[in-house]
């Protein structure tokens, strides 16, 4: 028993110096984050629910009116198109993962995009 305490209080100490304390089971060492685009009627504000979402040639999945592109820290350009709206092209900032140790967690950016219908 004493040996198992023994071994218990030194893996805990080996987390603790790597910070790994703070995150329990949650594995949460993930260096991509992600940037959240929704698509609006420049005048209504509505959403608009049949957009297309891009960075570069990589469709970004949709959830509901929400695109979820997963990329790396950087600037990206975001094309921004629907049916019967002028599409869009805006550049946006991921910022670099924050955290420590074995929590290490990419940032998620919300970015509404205002596109315009076509005459």
């Amino acid at each position: 028993m004493l040996r198992h305490l023994l071994a218990s209080a030194c893996l805990l100490s080996l987390l603790t110096l790597a910070g790994c304390d703070e995150c329990g089971e949650i594995d949460c060492a993930c260096l991509q984050g992600s940037i959240v685009v929704t698509a609006v009627d420049a005048t209504t504000k509505e959403a608009l629910f049949d957009a297309k979402v891009a960075i570069g040639n990589d469709p970004c999945p949709e959830h509901a009116s929400e695109h979820y592109c997963f990329v790396a820290a950087g600037t990206y350009s975001v094309q921004v198109s629907a049916t019967g709206y002028a599409p869009k092209t805006v550049s946006i900032v991921l910022p670099e993962p924050q955290g420590e140790g074995c929590c290490i967690c990419g940032e998620r950016v919300e970015q509404a995009v205002e596109l315009t219908q076509m005459p």
